[in-house]
């Protein structure tokens, strides 16, 4: 079973040799099951100021452009 978001941040381990490894741990979670819930821990990170996970955000943004703008026309509003 597939990782949620939130279990993803509870299972990061912060380093002060890498401190900005915290993305990479997330993508290792990646594949075409769960990509959402990776996209959420990314921006979840994000939004709390770790510059790799914007990056990496945008770059999964970009890598799934299709994707993520169907799943944000599915947003109810």
């Amino acid at each position: 079973m597939a990782a949620t978001a939130e279990e993803m941040l509870r299972e990061l381990r912060f380093s002060r040799g890498e401190p900005d490894a915290v993305a990479r741990q997330v993508l290792r979670h990646l594949d075409d099951t769960n990509w959402t819930e990776v996209m959420r821990a990314l921006e979840m990170l994000a939004s709390a100021g770790w510059t790799d996970a914007e990056i990496a955000f945008r770059g999964l943004v970009l890598a799934r452009a299709e994707d993520w703008l169907a799943e944000c026309k599915a947003f109810p509003i």
